[in-house]
């Protein structure tokens, strides 16, 4: 059953198009409540009329199902939960509800409750390999890239050729660092879909990852100027993560007008001004840095501030001195995103100052003594 992630009125984020796993059986005609047909408001009130023409609860569940799918596929994310628990009324041990439950919650940002429905629905049935992928994906949302890859594994063990399974396992791998082992996934889920755009993101990431910038740069050209289907969120993702890669490799003056062209086509996006610190700070331009940053302390404590952003206001705090607003933003930026503190604990091994594990508050004792030894100089930041 294919599903696609609806944007959140509190901000945008990436869709979402599962690989096609049917749990439910469509009919040969055409315009019914099961067809998933595109006008999703001419499906309701089929699905409505199903409703109301059903002799027993299952197939009354059945038109309900498929209107709550529906409606998720609006955005109208509170009906949608009202309609499926009515369907799990009729039919509690149908696990096809319980998932699309779960879609409900991770389409309104909370992947925790995803997680939970998805559980449940692989409680009813154990071998329910799309509720498996999509709560791998759920955990990878979650920032837990090893419990995602215990359910993608199995997941594309079962069906190779699982095109959104490639995707969520290729992501999740370059999460654990496993970043060169993803790309072949990836470029299977690429493959498949060549117009979706969240595949080459993933690639972009993984290339970053391994220090391949160029590479991730020339894919993220390839990707904008290739047709692919309307995605705005994706388009601006793909921007900033070339102006990351740019950064990594060419000349600050070059880098700071590309940042000035993506925060032109993206007014308010704020990985152009945390590149710009970024890029300023290695040039040695602290004071410039200091100003380019004014956007990003704004941002602290509210959704738009990113692990990477904490990280890069890390490192300028380090630069100035203040060491404690340093450790306070690196702390800030593993709890936004886990997978950097293994990034931490690798330069913390490299300076000579091995922390206990990584666990976060154990990197921040590392960086401590660290800082304690050599000062300014104990820069951990990706």
């Amino acid at each position: 059953m294919p599903w696609g992630a609806t944007c959140p009125s509190h901000g945008l984020r990436r869709s979402v198009l599962a690989a096609l796993v049917v749990l439910l059986p469509l009919p040969l005609a055409a315009q019914t409540c099961e067809d998933r047909i595109s006008d999703y408001d001419h499906r309701i009130a089929l699905c409505d009329a199903a409703y109301a023409a059903a002799a027993d609860p299952d197939v009354a569940a059945t038109a309900l199902g498929y209107k709550g799918e529906a409606l998720r596929m609006l955005g109208r994310l509170d009906d949608a939960a009202a309609v499926l628990r009515l369907s799990l009324a009729l039919a509690p041990g149908n696990p096809w509800y319980w998932v699309e439950l779960g879609h409900v919650r991770f389409d309104d940002g909370d992947p925790a409750g995803a997680v939970a429905h998805y559980a449940t629905a692989l409680e009813l049935d154990p071998g329910d390999l799309y509720a498996r992928i999509n709560r791998a994906d759920a955990w990878r949302a979650l920032n837990a890239p090893d419990r995602c890859l215990a359910d993608s594994t199995p997941t594309l063990a079962a069906e190779p050729e699982n095109d959104f399974a490639s995707l969520v396992h290729g992501r999740c791998l370059t999460a654990v660092g496993r970043a060169e082992e993803a790309l072949a996934h990836l470029d299977r889920a690429i493959a498949a879909n060549p117009g979706y755009l969240p595949p080459q993101m993933a690639r972009m990431a993984a290339l970053m990852a391994l220090g391949r910038h160029a590479e991730a740069v020339a894919l993220a050209d390839a990707a904008l100027a290739a047709d692919h289907a309307p995605d705005i969120w994706s388009e601006e993702r793909i921007g900033a993560y070339r102006l990351e890669a740019m950064a990594r490799y060419l000349p600050a003056d070059q880098v700071l007008a590309e940042a000035d062209r993506l925060a032109a086509a993206w007014p308010g996006n704020l990985t152009a001004d945390a590149v710009r610190v970024w890029t300023l700070l290695h040039a040695g331009r602290i004071g410039e840095a200091e100003t380019a940053a004014a956007s990003l302390r704004t941002a602290v404590g509210t959704e738009a501030m990113e692990a990477t952003f904490h990280d890069t206001l890390a490192q300028l705090e380090m630069a100035q001195g203040r060491t404690e607003a340093a450790i306070l933003h690196l702390g800030r930026a593993m709890a936004l995103d886990p997978a950097l503190a293994r990034i931490y604990a690798r330069k913390l091994s490299a300076l000579g100052f091995l922390p206990l594990s990584t666990q976060p508050h154990n990197l921040l004792l590392a960086l401590r003594r660290c800082i304690d030894a050599k000062g300014a100089e104990c820069r951990i930041s990706s």
